[in-house]
């Protein structure tokens, strides 16, 4: 996979499925026409949980916010191997950005390394 980011970026990381808290921060900085980057830990695969994510989503929408998520160690890998983003209720959410794929932001190039498992 591959994918260009020109627009402004910002990068988070170990939001452990606080997708609100996320949200209101995005906010509070007034954030807008923009990628965010979770650098795992994004919880969102751990329990199938996506009531947190909801607000985010609608927020991320809203404010033209594109996010790509890199797996953490906390983050179940099974969700970044081979699966679609499918399967995700809430279109603004986020694009799983796999293991041993690149990502080219403003001219670099970087290669993507998940977390350790634990």
């Amino acid at each position: 996979m591959k994918i260009h980011i020109e627009n402004k970026l910002y990068t988070c990381g170990d939001i452990h499925g606080n997708g609100e808290a996320l949200s209101w921060k995005v906010q509070y900085h007034h954030l807008k026409d923009c990628t965010l980057v979770i650098l795992g830990d994004v919880g969102i695969f751990r329990y199938r949980d996506y009531k947190h994510y909801k607000l985010l989503d609608e927020t991320c929408r809203q404010l033209n916010i594109t996010i790509y998520a890199l797996r953490g160690n906390h983050d179940n890998p099974d969700a970044w191997r081979g699966s679609s983003n499918t399967d995700i209720p809430f279109p603004g959410l986020p694009c799983m950005l796999r293991d041993n794929s690149t990502i080219t932001i403003h001219g670099y190039t970087f290669y993507i390394a998940g977390g350790a498992v634990s």
